[in-house]
C-alpha cells in the first residue's frame, strides 16, 4: 500500500495590526503551527460527543469540583489550627523552626511525600516542631489529638494533606511574624 500524503493549503487570516506587530517581534515562532493547533482544538470541540464522553466529562468536572472543595477545606482547617496552636501552646523555638522551613527552598519538598519517607506528613510536621532530637513517633499522635480533640478521627486523612500542612505552617509563621519582635 502506498503512503497517503497530506496536502497543505494556504488560508489567509485577518489580524488586528497590534497583534501583527507583536507577532513580528517573535520571528522564530512558527505562527502557522500555532494557528493550526488552535484550529485543531476548535474543531475537536465541535465534533459531536458520544453519550459516554459527555458522562465522563461531567464526572471529571464533578470530581474536580469536589477535589477543590477538599483542598479548600484542608487549607482552611490547617490555617485555623496553625493559628490556634501558635497563639495558645507554641514555644518560640518551635515557631522559629517552622519559620526557617517556610522561608527556605526546601518548603515545597517538605510538603511532598514519597515512599522513602520514614514518617507521614503529619508526623514530619510534629518532628519539625519538636526538633529531631526530641521526636518520637507517638508524639505526633499526641500532638494532633491534643490540638484536634474530638475531631481527630474525622480529620485523620486531612492532616496528611499537603494543603493542610502548608496552611498550618504558614498560619503559625504568620502569628510568629506579628509577635516575634515583641519577645
Amino acid at each position: 500500500m502506498g503512503k497517503s500524503r497530506s496536502t497543505t493549503v494556504r488560508r489567509t487570516v485577518s489580524l488586528p495590526e497590534d497583534i501583527d506587530r507583536r507577532m513580528e517581534k517573535y520571528a522564530d515562532i512558527n505562527w502557522s503551527e500555532v494557528a493550526r493547533l488552535a484550529f485543531e482544538k476548535k474543531l475537536a470541540e465541535m465534533v459531536p460527543k458520544t453519550k459516554e464522553q459527555k458522562i465522563m466529562e461531567a464526572t471529571i468536572e464533578r470530581l474536580r469540583s469536589l477535589a477543590l472543595k477538599e483542598a479548600n477545606a484542608a487549607e482552611q482547617t490547617g490555617a485555623e489550627l496553625g493559628t490556634k496552636w501558635a497563639c495558645e501552646t507554641a514555644e518560640p523555638k518551635e515557631l522559629r523552626r517552622l519559620e526557617y522551613l517556610a522561608n527556605s527552598r526546601d518548603f515545597e519538598h517538605f510538603l511532598e511525600s514519597n515512599e522513602q519517607d520514614t514518617y507521614s506528613l503529619s508526623q514530619r510536621v510534629v518532628e519539625l516542631i519538636l526538633g529531631k532530637e526530641n521526636f518520637k513517633r507517638n508524639d505526633a499522635d499526641e500532638f494532633w489529638e491534643f490540638l484536634l480533640g474530638d475531631m481527630v478521627d474525622e480529620t485523620r486523612a486531612m492532616i496528611e494533606d499537603s494543603h493542610f500542612a502548608q496552611a498550618f505552617i504558614e498560619a503559625a509563621v504568620d502569628v510568629w511574624d506579628k509577635v516575634k519582635n515583641e519577645i
